[in-house]
């Protein structure tokens, strides 16, 4: 589910499993390489996306719901 958001949010490209050949991963690779403008936004995109104090908020709710 979360490949999926991250493509929706243009994060990733999603290589469907059933589909998933040496050939396919590859080719993939070598057009993002041929692309780097993309991957910069695809990174950025990817920063935007990372909650890196998930862990820590998530404690914080139930500590608090514990009280």
């Amino acid at each position: 589910a979360n490949a999926y958001e991250m493509a929706e949010i243009g994060a990733s490209i999603v290589l469907e499993e059933p589909n998933l050949t040496p050939n396919l991963v590859l080719s993939k690779i070598e057009e993002l390489i041929k692309q780097p403008n993309l991957m910069a936004k695809m990174g950025d995109r990817a920063d935007n996306f990372a909650a890196p104090d998930a862990a820590r908020r998530i404690a914080e709710q139930l500590i608090r719901i514990a009280d």
